[in-house]
This record gives C-alpha cells, structure tokens and sequence, in this order.
C-alpha cells in the first residue's frame, strides 16, 4: 500500500527525517514485552536507557524517534488486579477493551466512552483526553491512584495529585506505570 502523507505533513508539520512509510515498516529499536513485576524491576534496576509504551497510536511513531531507546512495551504486562463496588484496579497494559468485558460481567460500566477501545489503560493517565461523557472530561479525571516503579525499582503508589501527577506523565525515560485504579 503506498502511503501519501503530504497533507499529514501540512497540517501537523511533523520533525521526520524519513518518510511516513519508513517509520511504519522498518524493523526499529530493540523492544521487549515483559509480564512479570520482577522482570520490570530488573529493567528498572538496570543502566540501560528505556521508554515504556502502553497500547496506542502513539507507540508507533513515537518509538522509531529514539531508536538508541530499549522499548518496553507494556502489551503482556496487563490483566484486571482487584474489582470493588465502584473501583477497579488494572495492570497498565490492560486494554479498555478488556477492562469494559471484565465490567460488563459485573452489571458494571465505564463512566466515560473511551473513543478507542484498544488503547492500554495507562493512555488514559499519560493522554489525560481518553474517554468524556456528559459528566466527566475523561477517563484520567476518574483515576483514584496508580501504582509505579520508583527510580531503585520499588513499588510506590500515588493517590490523586494533580501537582505530583503532572510531574509523573511527563517522564520520558526510565518511568514504569504499573497499575491504574
């Protein structure tokens, strides 16, 4: 299939030095898709430089960018943690998809419409625009806690803070999002 992205490249201007079609199919850096928290620890523990990439359309540009990058795909790292009346707990590369099916066996719902139901539950924390109802403007807004790899490697957990939260997302490298509740 040949790919025109003239207009593409009018309206958003992106920074390439190769072509759409480049980016899209050649073969990129080194990923790795771990499903275990000790594997995730060991990355983290590790000297190599890495970005973390859940589900989402932002992976497949973003990671031919920096190519010098372990890419740590978070695909295998997912599955629902805990469910309660009104809160679910998920591993970040929990799908919506699969966390909707989940809640749908309970008689329970999402609060918002994701518009993309293949993302990974962590776009929601990362891309605070994923999902808007009449009540809420997205899925990040209904986010109560998250869980993550500190710098060593240990687990912490972050209750909602906008302040500390922002400071969170905006890690570009060596940041792993673990669970989402």
């Amino acid at each position: 299939v040949r790919i025109d992205c003239r207009r593409l490249a009018e309206l958003t201007g992106p920074p390439l030095d190769s072509s759409i079609e480049d980016l899209w199919l050649s073969s990129g850096p080194t990923v790795i898709s771990p499903s275990s928290l000790d594997r995730l620890q060991a990355i983290q523990r590790s000297s190599v430089e890495f970005r973390t990439y859940g589900l989402g359309y932002s992976r497949t540009l973003g990671h031919r960018r920096s190519e010098d990058l372990l890419q740590v795909f978070m695909d295998d790292y997912r599955g629902i943690v805990s469910i309660g009346p009104d809160f679910v707990t998920v591993r970040a590369g929990t799908t919506l998809k699969d966390l909707a099916v989940e809640l749908d066996k309970r008689d329970m719902t999402l609060a918002t419409l994701p518009e993309f139901m293949e993302i990974s539950a962590s776009a929601c924390f990362f891309v605070q625009v994923h999902g808007s109802s009449n009540e809420h403007f997205s899925l990040f807004e209904l986010i109560r806690s998250v869980r993550y790899l500190d710098e060593d490697g240990n687990v912490q957990e972050a209750t909602r803070d906008d302040a500390g939260w922002l400071e969170l997302t905006s890690r570009q490298k060596r940041f792993i999002l673990l669970e989402l509740t």
